[in-house]
């Protein structure tokens, strides 16, 4: 099939618990996020947009039946935007010594909102690796305090002690973080997001 044909296609799909469905799509794009490739457009069996990460997916067939893609539809807008409001496991909350500006170049944590509070800038966030977002924060060029969860204030002490210890004189460069989990280095992609089935 033309990857322009604009035509209905049929899905089989695994959502990540695991459950089987059957869908009728218009694909108006595909996006690739997070280390994942993802087709966006209007699903027939939900009636409303959605994303379908294209490694869930168990087989496709084209319709005879063609469609109108919506003008100017921004695909990775719409993934990045349902991504942002996925439940996840821990509510951040950082405070980031720094301007609304410098925060905006430096800050790389989604789904996070970045918000002017008095001198300071807020770092708003939802995340299932409380480690990623302990390393993501050691890479900012300003200061920073974690207001929560106490879990993260733990994980950017852990991540601190462990970077002093391998700086120091005589470190055993195999040494894992001493973390709530062993890590083995400072990750430099996101970690690709959890789908909830609705």
């Amino acid at each position: 099939m033309p990857p322009r044909a604009q035509q209905r296609v049929h899905l089989h799909y695994r959502g990540a618990e695991g459950n089987a469905t059957q869908r009728d799509v218009y694909v108006y794009g595909l996006a690739y996020r997070a280390g994942a490739w993802y087709a966006v457009g209007h699903c027939h069996l939900r009636r409303e947009l959605r994303w379908f990460r294209l490694d869930r997916v168990a087989t496709v067939t084209a319709l005879p039946k063609g469609f109108g893609r919506p003008e100017d539809f921004d695909v990775l807008g719409f993934l990045v935007r349902s991504i942002a409001n996925l439940p996840r496991a821990h509510t951040v909350v950082v405070t980031l010594v720094t301007t609304q500006e410098r925060a905006l170049q430096a800050v790389f944590i989604e789904p996070g909102k970045l918000q002017q509070v008095g001198q300071h800038v807020q770092l708003s966030a939802q995340a299932d690796d409380l480690a990623w977002v302990a390393h993501e924060l050691a890479r900012l060029p300003f200061a920073f305090k974690v207001m929560k969860p106490m879990a993260l204030r733990h994980e950017v002490h852990a991540l601190g002690l462990a970077l002093v210890d391998r700086a120091g004189h005589g470190a055993d460069p195999s040494r894992s973080f001493r973390s709530s989990r062993c890590v083995s280095g400072l990750p430099q992609i996101e970690p690709v997001p959890r789908e909830v089935e609705r």
